[in-house]
């Protein structure tokens, strides 16, 4: 794991920093259904910040990021275009 991906978790400046991308995330309407707040706003939200944090693995947009993922029984699978690049 990077060492920006290990802060974003555990460096709590950095994780409420997260938190709140990750809540706007939810709230966006161009993100993927399964990851716009609807009922349980909390469980969105850790799924936003789950894409946040791959996102930072790879040092990629995490908005570009959700916009390639897909959810398929009950785990976060990611496209192969967003691989490939």
């Amino acid at each position: 794991m990077s060492d920006s991906a290990m802060a974003l978790m555990f460096n709590p400046d950095l994780f409420a920093q997260g938190q709140r991308l990750a809540t706007a995330m939810a709230a966006s309407q161009f993100l993927p259904p399964h990851l716009r707040s609807k009922t349980n706003e909390k469980e969105t939200v850790a799924n936003c910040y789950q894409v946040i944090v791959q996102a930072q693995r790879w040092e990629m947009d995490p908005y570009q990021v959700a916009g390639h993922t897909f959810a398929v029984g009950g785990r976060l699978g990611y496209d192969g275009q967003l691989i490939a690049s």
